[in-house]
C-alpha cells in the first residue's frame, strides 16, 4: 500500500546498508488467504503477523538478519533509538547464553493473556523467531490464542513466551502511546484503550 511504501522511504534510509528489508509487498500471495484478507484488525491482522513470522523464519531470510523489528505502517520510527537498544543487547549475558529474546513494552492484556503493547513496535531476536515458528502447530496455536485475545502484539508475546520459552523484556525507549503519554493502567485488566481505532 502507499502507507507502507511511504513509511519505508521515510525511515529505512537512515538504517545501515546491512539491514535487510523484508517487505510484505514482495510476497502478496503468502497473505492472500481469506482469513488474512478479512480485515486489518483482530483475526485478519493475527493471520498476517503469524504468516510474516513464518516467512521471516524461512532459511532463505533467517541468515540475513540478527533482529527483526515488528511495527505497524503508521508508526513513527527513530532508527538511532532502535540501534541503541540492539547495540546495548549485543554484549548481553542473556544473548551470550543463547537465550531466545524479544524486547518490547510489556503489560498489555486481554483476559488471561498478557503480552506486548505493540504501538511502539517490538524486537525479536533471530533465535527467538526460529524457536517460535518451530513450535509444533505454530500457526494454529497462534490463531487459537487470537480467537480469545484478538490483538497480535499480545498474541505474539504470549506464544513466544508460553510455547517457545522466549525471554520477554521491556524497554522504556519504545513508546506505544507516544512520548510523554502515560501508560494506560486499565489495559492491564484487558480493557480497550480509548485510542484504539477498532
Amino acid at each position: 500500500s502507499a502507507d507502507i511504501a511511504s513509511s519505508t522511504i521515510n525511515w529505512t534510509d537512515e538504517l545501515a546498508r546491512n539491514v535487510t528489508q523484508l517487505s510484505l509487498l514482495d510476497v502478496p500471495s503468502f497473505f492472500s488467504t481469506p482469513q488474512c484478507m478479512h480485515n486489518n484488525h483482530g483475526m485478519g491482522l493475527c493471520c498476517q503477523e503469524a504468516r510474516a513470522l513464518l516467512l521471516a523464519s524461512h532459511e532463505a531470510y533467517l541468515r540475513e538478519f540478527e533482529w527483526i523489528f515488528v511495527i505497524d505502517e503508521d508508526v513513527f520510527v527513530y532508527p538511532k533509538g532502535i540501534r541503541q537498544i540492539v547495540d546495548s543487547m549485543s554484549s548481553s549475558s542473556i544473548l551470550k547464553r543463547e537465550v531466545p529474546l524479544s524486547i518490547g513494552t510489556l503489560g498489555c492484556a486481554h483476559g488471561k493473556y498478557v503480552g506486548f503493547c505493540g504501538g511502539g513496535g517490538y524486537l525479536i531476536h533471530r533465535s527467538a523467531l526460529a524457536a517460535t515458528t518451530a513450535v509444533d502447530g505454530f500457526y494454529d496455536k497462534y490463531m487459537n490464542v487470537c480467537e480469545e485475545a484478538p490483538y497480535c502484539d499480545i498474541v505474539t508475546a504470549h506464544v513466544m513466551e508460553q510455547y517457545a520459552n522466549v525471554t520477554l523484556m521491556s524497554d522504556s525507549r519504545l513508546h506505544p502511546w507516544g512520548i510523554g503519554r502515560p501508560f494506560p493502567q486499565h489495559l492491564c485488566e484487558g480493557e480497550v484503550d480509548e485510542y484504539d481505532d477498532q
